[in-house]
């Protein structure tokens, strides 16, 4: 098993903000960056320590990314990777087309001048970090914009559907 994270700062756990939340975002990126590929199975004593966070939270996570189909539960084996096919990415495409129409029509209405900034702001750093070649880079702040266009939006229901689907535009 990898490090890279790892390496980069101490454990989830030092942080004062909410554990679940925290092991949620950081298993759902391992996932849609690939390094836990499909059919991957998460040994939850593994990550716990990797992470320096107990169990309980990373249960919880994992209950949340399984009830939005980055895992699934198999008996005597555990949670698993979902596989994610072409025709789910044309399914799901099909759904982000609709929801960030609607996105995007309420922020245009509704977002801030602040939000507005935000917006060019990434855009400005997508720009150059896809000029110097980071494509993560260009992912990131792809979907930290169509995250800022859900959130100027102003429409709470809109922001928890959009909430699963704004990664996976990466």
């Amino acid at each position: 098993m990898t490090t890279r994270r790892s390496d980069r700062r101490a454990s989830i756990g030092d942080t004062h903000q909410s554990l679940r939340d925290r092991v949620y975002v950081e298993l759902r990126e391992r996932i849609i960056e690939g390094e836990y590929p499909a059919g991957h199975r998460l040994v939850e004593r593994e990550i716990a320590e990797e992470l320096g966070v107990s169990r309980i939270p990373l249960r919880e996570a994992m209950q949340q990314l399984e009830s939005e189909g980055f895992l699934t539960t198999q008996p005597r084996r555990g949670s698993l990777v979902a596989g994610f096919g072409t025709d789910d990415a044309e399914h799901l495409f099909d759904v982000r087309e609709k929801l960030e129409g609607l996105a995007a029509g309420l922020a245009a209405r509704r977002a801030t001048d602040a939000q507005l900034r935000n917006m060019e702001r990434l855009l400005l750093l997508s720009r150059k970090a896809a000029e110097a070649g980071r494509l993560r880079e260009v992912v990131t702040h792809n979907a930290d914009f169509h995250q800022q266009i859900v959130e100027a939006s102003g429409n709470p229901l809109l922001q928890d559907l959009m909430s699963p689907l704004v990664f996976l535009s990466g």
